[in-house]
């Protein structure tokens, strides 16, 4: 994995694929294999799809290398967090955003209208690129050229709880070469939560396993439990099942945004200031310091907010 890393933060040429860096360095068997994990572990492509010098700007090695952290209380802390003292309208489903200098009007699906002098676009890429929603005047190229260098890519989850815990205490995560998963997780790591192993998985694997369909994919997923602890039954210990898939999402169409080669600067492209009183924010929009990232996320915010601040100052 080091070697890998550092082969990344050394890169010379022409942005390719993760496929050709790896056909590149002659990584054969298991190298090969362990080169393909760190290339697209985090990332919702293939080898094929994923650019290398894309999986550097967004600061992936960063996440390999780095430490990660979670909210115990869960991440939905966070929105609560944020939302304090705002008006917030649920089940208001954008069709339409009329832009222009002087201020934003979004239309929901039932006819609902709100007006106001400036607003931020943080709909998720998948649904941007899909054209779900109209814009008024159309987007300038330079926000579709972005929306259409960035990819989404598939990423499904089971979460599975069970009787006990057989998964050794210290195991923060377990990342799979091969089988129907990327890797696992136990959400009690480091605590005395409930016995809750994550089944998580990105790219081709997640989309075999969205094709399967939720029954099957669980049942695929407790398959490759059984195979990973060969003296456990997952079935007999298995308490509740669901299967998370952000693919089928209406409101999502996909997991998480990468680089295919030659997109770098496509996310700076996505969050200029180019659209009037419309500013761009969300994870897909920053690469600092990890792109795709609810930290991402959560600074875009910030970065936004300073914007916006600009245009309700304006006499």
């Amino acid at each position: 994995m080091a070697t890998v890393l550092r082969s990344l933060g050394h890169l010379r040429g022409d942005d390719r694929s993760a496929a050709a860096f790896i056909a590149d360095k002659g990584y054969r068997g298991r190298a090969r294999e362990l080169a393909q994990l760190v290339l697209t572990a985090h990332l919702p492509g293939s080898v094929e799809e994923v650019g290398v010098r894309g999986l550097k700007a967004d600061g992936v090695l960063r996440l390999e290398g780095g430490l990660n952290h979670r909210v115990l209380d869960g991440y939905d802390r966070l929105p609560h967090h944020v939302a304090l003292g705002l008006d917030i309208r649920f089940s208001f489903e954008v069709t339409t955003v009329a832009w222009g200098p002087d201020g934003v009007e979004v239309t929901a699906r039932d006819g609902r209208r709100i007006r106001a002098r400036a607003g931020v676009m943080t709909l998720p890429h998948a649904v941007l690129r899909a054209a779900v929603v109209t814009f008024e005047p159309t987007l300038p190229e330079t926000k579709t050229s972005a929306l259409s260098r960035i990819a989404t890519g598939p990423v499904v989850k089971v979460l599975l709880r069970f009787a006990e815990r057989f998964w050794p205490r210290r195991m923060v995560e377990l990342v799979c070469g091969e089988g129907p998963v990327t890797l696992y997780w136990p959400t009690s790591y480091g605590t005395t939560g409930p016995p809750v192993l994550i089944a998580y998985a990105t790219g081709p694997r997640a989309a075999a396993l969205s094709k399967a369909g939720d029954a099957l994919a669980i049942e695929l997923v407790l398959d490759d439990v059984g195979r990973l602890f060969p003296r456990v039954d997952p079935r007999r210990l298995v308490r509740a099942a669901r299967f998370v898939n952000w693919s089928t999402d209406p409101m999502a169409l996909g997991g998480y945004t990468f680089l295919p080669p030659g997109a770098v600067g496509a996310r700076e492209q996505l969050a200029a200031p180019d659209t009037g009183a419309l500013i761009w924010a969300g994870s897909a929009t920053v690469c600092r310091p990890i792109a795709d990232t609810v930290e991402a996320a959560y600074l875009s915010g910030l970065r936004a907010a300073r914007q916006v601040s600009v245009i309700l100052r304006r006499p």
